[in-house]
């Protein structure tokens, strides 16, 4: 969404942040468009809500993001700020904009020593959310609940038939979504649904977190806040953050024993919860697999490419294929 000068201090004049003096676009940001806004009284980032995300979801975000802060949760958050209005969110042209105060710092590729920095800051939250209480009112399904995706990607493949022009990315995903269903129907989540819920990040990567002078400061995007399984907010970060996709089982081991060591220092996790890393990460690469052909089609602004669409359906069939391997190199770690 385009704002101009004008709009823009319309705007920020909803919160008590003292005289506008610039703006900005950040580098980042691909659902959501943010703005760094510098006033006299310091430097805010001012969010708006991509066009699809509800008010319910915003405000039960903002929720989660206030119960964190009030729990003592030791790193930065985008925690909103209170309006004129005594809401954290102000609608303007039909959007949804709220306000946090900026957090410096910079999002880095994650070798080792940062790992563990991420290790323990997910244990420290996982210690934290088992007490925070939320009942959104929009559920979002977890990794075992499959039938949607199946669906989805039923459905996309006959749109993609039915183009004229196919180019290369309908090629492959015509060719490949069959193999991705055939993955999704063979997963075996038995035992998950007794796992304990709570409310989760599920979006920790290294694009969401904020390093200063090398020290982990701040965690940022709570976008895809869900209630779920810690096993399902550990296997998102692993599967992206610990993949070497090079290799049979597709994971970094020196990685991967660097984030458990450091996390087991800081929080328990038990052999069952291990049990499901593999199914659980081949499933969000089939999503991902959905994914990418979805904005490839509908948005081509966005980053995706048909690399990233290969890259989840390569890492989709290791994280299947090997899932026995896996699980047994998992549980020596614990």
């Amino acid at each position: 969404m385009q704002l101009s000068d004008s709009q823009i201090k319309n705007l920020i004049k909803n919160y008590d942040i003292g005289n506008f003096i610039s703006f900005k676009k950040t580098e980042k940001g691909v659902v959501n468009h943010n703005l760094v806004i510098t006033t006299t009284k310091g430097k805010f980032i001012l969010r708006c809500a991509h066009k699809d995300r509800k008010i319910n979801e915003l405000l039960f975000e903002h929720e989660f993001l206030r119960q964190l802060k009030s729990h003592n949760f030791p790193y930065k958050i985008p925690y909103p700020h209170t309006a004129n209005n005594r809401k954290s969110i102000v609608k303007f042209k039909g959007r949804y904009f709220w306000l946090y105060d900026f957090i410096e710092g910079s999002t880095l590729l994650l070798n080792k020593e940062k790992i563990k920095q991420v290790a323990r800051m997910m244990a420290t939250m996982h210690r934290i959310v088992p007490d925070i209480k939320i009942k959104p009112k929009k559920k979002r399904p977890n990794p075992s609940q499959i039938g949607w995706l199946i669906k989805s990607l039923k459905k996309s493949k006959i749109q993609a038939i039915k183009k004229r022009n196919k180019d290369e990315k309908d090629i492959f995903y015509i060719k490949n979504s069959d193999r991705i269903i055939s993955i999704l129907k063979s997963l075996k989540f038995s035992g998950y649904s007794s796992l304990p819920r709570m409310p989760i990040h599920s979006d920790i990567n290294y694009e969401n977190i904020l390093f200063r002078k090398g020290k982990l400061v701040g965690i940022i995007d709570f976008d895809n806040w869900q209630i779920d399984t810690r096993i399902n907010d550990i296997t998102a970060f692993i599967a992206y953050e610990c993949r070497n996709l090079n290799r049979k089982n597709g994971l970094d081991l020196s990685l991967l024993k660097a984030f458990f060591n450091e996390y087991r220092k800081y929080n328990k996790i038990s052999r069952k919860e291990i049990r499901f890393i593999p199914v659980i990460a081949a499933s969000l690469y089939s999503d991902a697999f959905w994914w990418c052909y979805h904005i490839l089609e509908t948005d081509p602004y966005r980053k995706y490419s048909i690399k990233s669409l290969r890259k989840a359906f390569k890492a989709a069939n290791i994280f299947y294929e090997n899932r026995e391997e896996i699980e047994e190199l998992l549980l020596r770690l614990v």
